[in-house]
């Protein structure tokens, strides 16, 4: 619907000594932390993965030497998803509205387009540990998962703890020891660390106080904080939707959480020649999703 005069009487009253505006602060773009972005020139983008081979057998004098094969694993498509909004102004609101307000919609448009950018990354996490179609990844299993199969060696991977739990110092150490033992699909070890530490911004201070803390905080025998060591960052997102949930996150190159730009952030405007409204629309394409899950480990909390 056009914003028209009736609808904002106070902008055309004039001695209005102060109009407020969408004034909030936004947040700090945050999913560029966390997900490698990329940019994309097609409809959608694919990737395969094939495993690598396994372990070397010992070879008898004269004997031959033995062959392996990589095997071929999943695929994954990315399909771009449009993202639109838009909102007109009347003539007559174009030429009363003496405190430029309407003008000013066009960052309203842009606030709403960062935010929304930021929630459906955020929903990786959100929903990493739901077992709903739509949010299974090319496996088969949601991103944080106690069974993703091994395609080469058989068995299964976790990127979960195998009872979940808040975040704590035994939580913790359990999942940094099984990101360090993370296997490939020919159960080789990956070497893969964390880099990060991910919380809901109501964990931030316990984060804080388990990895920075020169010594351990839950006990006051002055043992020493293990953590340190590892120089995990914690970082905070502000759309994650449990509060006690927190995720241990790799470097972007040992991880596989992807955003593909199609279209950035592109804004239109046009001139309804019948009522002469101004029209101005704002859309972009982009996808989010993973392929591997390793890389990245999670806990709900509970």
């Amino acid at each position: 619907m056009a914003q028209i005069t009736q609808n904002y009487s106070y902008l055309i009253a004039s001695g209005l000594r102060k109009v407020i505006f969408n004034k909030y602060n936004s947040y700090p773009e945050q999913y560029s932390q966390i997900f490698n972005v990329h940019t994309s020139s097609k409809n959608f983008e694919e990737d395969a993965m094939t495993t690598g081979l396994g372990l070397f057998p010992v070879k008898e004098e004269g004997a031959a030497v033995a062959y392996d094969d990589p095997v071929q694993g999943w695929k994954k498509r990315y399909t771009h998803v449009e993202y639109g909004l838009a909102f007109r102004v009347s003539e007559v609101m174009q030429e009363d509205d003496l405190y430029s307000i309407m003008a000013k919609m066009g960052k309203a448009l842009g606030k709403g387009a960062a935010e929304s950018v930021e929630i459906v990354c955020a929903d990786i996490f959100n929903n990493g540990f739901s077992t709903a179609t739509a949010n299974l990844g090319p496996d088969g299993k949601s991103l944080f998962a106690t069974d993703h199969p091994l395609y080469k060696a058989g068995g299964t991977e976790q990127n979960r703890l195998t009872t979940d739990a808040d975040l704590s110092v035994t939580s913790l150490r359990q999942a940094i020891n099984d990101v360090a033992d993370m296997r490939d699909h020919a159960n080789l070890r990956q070497n893969t660390k964390p880099v990060k530490l991910l919380t809901h911004p109501n964990e931030e201070f316990a984060a804080i106080e388990l990895l920075k803390s020169t010594l351990r905080h839950d006990t006051a025998e002055n043992a020493t904080n293990a953590f340190k060591k590892w120089g995990l960052t914690p970082i905070v997102n502000n759309f994650l939707t449990a509060s006690k949930a927190w995720f241990l996150i790799a470097d972007k190159d040992d991880h596989d959480l992807n955003f593909f730009w199609r279209r950035k952030f592109k804004v239109k405007t046009g001139e309804d020649f019948d009522t002469g409204d101004l029209k101005t629309k704002g859309t972009m394409r982009f996808v989010t999703s993973w392929g591997d899950f390793r890389g990245v480990y999670g806990s709900p909390g509970v």
